[in-house]
């Protein structure tokens, strides 16, 4: 059984939580040890024979948390989900599992929610109004989001390298040009989204229910539409291929929102001799696994659409480079926070930023900046 060290930032917000009655919510950046300090208040509780339940957004952290807690603990838990429903001292539910059956959650004493921002719905809510009143409450983010408790620590990445959880980052800008032809297509686009935010205004200030839900669905279609037509920027890939000489023995993480922008980013650096692999959601689990096992032996690039932006353990990288992604705070935090986790000989980690000249991409540059210093 391995060994559970926390360092002081860790032993603090444990404290922080226990002089707020043992309810509410820990932010720590990625990297930082949320689970470490989970590990630590579960130990604690089965000292004092308590039962535990660990609430999780996916089978995969579920998969996760069962191995770490082993790891720690020396007790397997049981998995509570579509195909396993199992009770036992320390049980793990998948958060749709655990909202269906959110009144088994009254026999544990102690409940843990990991990646807690995932229940800020109005129907996850409810697991949280079921159980706040009479247990004790652990929340683990990284991003508060609409806080359904109160949070009793909060760390931003910025305080997180003062206190060395986390390395140094240098945030890069990259300018890329677009074609005329994508030009006319960014603009149609854009103008669309401002026309339909427009509307979607008047709609909410006169009430209208049914318009707005209509308006709001048009919205995100059009900004998702948006996002990847920015993945797919001819000129992003030639600076994603620029950079990746500029660090010829290095790992390097790129995000972007496009399955056919990343295999097409792909396609330009393999055919330059530097191996690269995708993953997305087009390709299994089993398959997603075995990329990340290879990385850093037989390829250092790795293009991921999405897929390692929440919950997946990776192997240590330094060099981020983001090719297009949403606007949120909590995404910006999830991707910022992948390059940011302490090594052996790592000093600092650098983000580049590929943005589209004259777009609504230069935005998150000062949203990124804006992460990255936050206390």
């Amino acid at each position: 059984m391995a060994t559970l060290e926390l360092r002081d930032y860790q032993k603090e917000a444990i404290e922080k939580w226990k002089q707020r009655g043992q309810k509410g919510i820990l932010v720590l950046p990625t990297g930082t040890g949320k689970t470490y300090i989970a590990l630590a208040v579960i130990k604690e509780e089965l000292e004092q024979s308590g039962k535990i339940a660990v609430i999780v957004p996916t089978i995969v952290l579920a998969h996760q948390w069962q191995a770490k807690i082993y790891q720690y603990i020396g007790i397997k838990p049981t998995l509570y989900y579509t195909h396993e429903k199992g009770i036992g001292k320390i049980t793990i539910f998948v958060v749709n599992s655990a909202y269906m059956n959110r009144h088994l959650l009254q026999y544990f004493t102690l409940i843990i929610v990991d990646e807690i921002h995932h229940l800020s719905a109005p129907t996850w809510k409810q697991i949280v109004d079921t159980i706040k009143d009479n247990k004790k409450i652990l929340g683990l983010t990284a991003t508060p989001e609409n806080a359904i408790l109160p949070i009793v620590y909060y760390m931003g990445i910025g305080l997180a390298r003062e206190k060395k959880a986390v390395v140094n980052v240098e945030i890069k800008p990259v300018y890329a040009e677009l074609t005329f032809s994508e030009r006319m297509q960014y603009e149609q686009v854009d103008q669309a989204i401002r026309d339909i935010a427009r509307k979607l205004d008047s709609a909410k200030a006169y009430g209208y229910k049914a318009e707005m839900e209509k308006l709001d669905r048009m919205l995100k279609i059009m900004a998702n539409k948006r996002k990847q037509l920015m993945s797919e920027i001819q000129d992003k890939a030639f600076k994603v291929l620029q950079i990746a000489k500029a660090h010829p023995n290095e790992k390097i993480l790129v995000f972007t929102e496009s399955i056919r922008g990343a295999e097409k980013i792909a396609k330009l650096l393999n055919d330059n001799n530097i191996k690269t692999v995708t993953i997305h959601s087009q390709k299994s689990k089993a398959i997603r696994n075995t990329l990340l096992a290879e990385w850093g032996k037989s390829y250092r690039i790795l293009i991921a659409v999405r897929s390692l932006d929440e919950g997946v353990d990776i192997p240590d990288v330094s060099i981020g480079i983001i090719v297009a992604t949403g606007k949120t705070i909590r995404q910006l935090t999830q991707r910022l926070g992948r390059i940011l986790r302490p090594a052996p000989n790592k000093e600092k980690a650098i983000m580049y930023v590929v943005l589209a000249r004259n777009t609504y991409e230069t935005s998150i540059l000062w949203k990124l900046n804006k992460v990255a210093f936050s206390r």
